[in-house]
């Protein structure tokens, strides 16, 4: 399990579409090794919610996303 942590963008970035291309790039990246990514947020749930985490139902980690697993060679 992998676990999703510390990514900020600066207000006036948000709403650029670079925080989006941020996390699906670490999702995509994670999906090499871990078959889940967790996170905890209290106001970005929303943001998450877009790039497809679902909420876990409790509170931390407050998302998780299930990874698509990877075949040999890529």
């Amino acid at each position: 399990m992998g676990r999703v942590r510390r990514v900020y963008v600066l207000p006036t970035e948000r709403g650029s579409g670079f925080g989006s291309k941020l996390v699906q790039a670490v999702i995509a990246k994670a999906g090499e090794t871990f078959q889940e990514l967790v996170l905890y947020t209290s106001d970005a749930g929303p943001f998450y919610d877009r790039l497809g985490f679902e909420h876990s139902g409790v509170e931390n980690p407050s998302h998780r996303m299930r990874l698509p697993a990877q075949t040999a060679g890529g």
